[in-house]
């Protein structure tokens, strides 16, 4: 009996061990598969954490470490009143271009011994690079010796360029290729690189006096805005071109772009999309000089070409007068938008932006001279410019009464008032 009780506890105990063993086995099997799922939602969970840091990793370099970069990607996309479809012209000279002398360029010493030397006999020396313009035989209003005061048969302005937009090809041109220093022509790129990225003409931004310190700095003209004026993108557009003010092209700037540095980048972007030169760059969308800002009279003719195409920005350049609002208070519009119905056009003669009891009047100078004259044709834009190491200098635009297109760019002319008589005689001389 015994032995029989010793061999069912064997028999047990090797049972209890055989199902231990069994359940050690299965338990550990589990155990594997569920460390092998862990392990691999674990290596899913590191592989999309990696890929969340490395894409936020990516952003935060592009927003933080390289700021420029980053503004460009964000003001990539256009708006509404972008210049996106153009014709792209290619100006070219032609066996019948007429190719004018170029200026024997007096440097500042050389000036200052002549000037001395007339003294002393008792004479005056003055500057003059100008020469007379032979005409085309078939011109549809040649310049004559004696006629418009005597001024318009001669060119003054040491480089001159003169294009057909019908035919892309050089009609005339002084020194044409020569780099120069744009001055205000640059607020032509200005505009036009601002209305890329304008999604509301009726958008509002107030004129700071970080802008006003920079415009009295460095003697800018100016629309007239004061610090705290709330005034429209449409009235920086209008400011910018019309009286060439250097407070709204820099509030075009901040609006845009948050700098003018940041702008700039914005503005040699668009220089080299539209095709200007190597010789074409740009430091600030004023046209302060600077020696790194320059291009050449084709560059410009280029420039207007395209900006011509955009309704925004021929406008601005097409008004002779404007009145702008510098407060949104509602009595005030009111009254400012009766004082525009009776004052419109009615500019002082002295070139001076007249303030107005309700409102600010502006003129464009260049437009309002060279109408009274017979330019075979309607100027219909013009951006000028001047600084003292430059000269004047003016881009405009005419349409005959043929139908044809021409665009005359000019720098370095001797005063405004010359400027407006180089357009008249070249339009004279050359264009049909």
């Amino acid at each position: 009996m015994d032995r029989k009780k010793k061999r069912i506890r064997q028999l047990l105990i090797i049972e209890i061990s055989i199902a231990v063993v069994i359940l050690t086995a299965i338990g550990l099997v589990i155990y594997k598969i569920y460390d092998a799922n862990k392990l691999k939602a674990s290596r899913e969970s590191t592989t999309v954490s990696f890929e969340e840091d490395t894409e936020y990793s990516e952003v935060t370099e592009e927003v933080v470490a390289t700021p420029d970069e980053a503004l460009t990607e964000t003001t990539e996309e256009k708006g509404p009143f972008a210049t996106t479809d153009y014709v792209r012209h290619d100006f070219h000279r032609t066996d019948d271009t007429v190719i004018l002398p170029e200026a024997d360029i007096l440097t500042a010493e050389e000036i200052a011994e002549k000037t001395s030397e007339a003294e002393e006999k008792g004479e005056e020396f003055a500057v003059d690079y100008s020469l007379e313009l032979t005409p085309f035989p078939d011109a549809a209003a040649p310049p004559e010796e004696g006629d418009e005061f005597n001024r318009t048969h001669v060119l003054g302005s040491t480089y001159m360029v003169l294009v057909d937009l019908d035919t892309d090809e050089i009609v005339a041109e002084r020194a044409a290729d020569t780099v120069i220093n744009p001055a205000s022509m640059t607020k032509i790129l200005t505009v036009l690189t601002a209305s890329d990225y304008v999604e509301d003409m009726n958008d509002t931004f107030v004129i700071t006096q970080e802008i006003m310190d920079y415009v009295f700095a460095n003697e800018c003209s100016a629309v007239g805005f004061d610090v705290g004026d709330e005034v429209t993108v449409s009235e920086l557009f209008q400011g910018t071109m019309i009286c060439s003010g250097a407070d709204a092209a820099l509030g075009l700037a901040y609006y845009v772009a948050g700098s003018p540095e940041k702008f700039v980048e914005l503005m040699n972007k668009k220089a080299k999309e539209i095709g200007l030169s190597e010789n074409a760059h740009f430091t600030n969308p004023v046209g302060i000089y600077d020696e790194d800002l320059h291009c050449t009279v084709k560059d410009m003719a280029l420039l207007l070409s395209v900006a011509i195409q955009n309704d925004v920005c021929q406008k601005a350049m097409s008004t002779w007068t404007d009145i702008m609002a510098t407060n949104t208070d509602a009595e005030y519009m009111e009254n400012y938008i009766k004082t525009y119905n009776e004052v419109y056009d009615t500019a002082s003669e002295d070139g001076i932006n007249t303030p107005l009891p309700y409102g600010l009047e502006i003129n464009n100078w260049f437009l309002r001279r060279i109408k009274d004259y017979n330019t075979n044709g309607k100027v219909v834009c013009a951006k000028t410019g001047y600084v003292s190491q430059a000269g004047n200098c003016c881009a405009s635009y005419l349409i005959t009464p043929s139908g044809k297109h021409y665009i005359c760019v000019t720098a370095n002319g001797r005063t405004a008032w010359r400027v407006v008589f180089d357009h008249v005689g070249v339009y004279k001389a050359y264009t049909k």
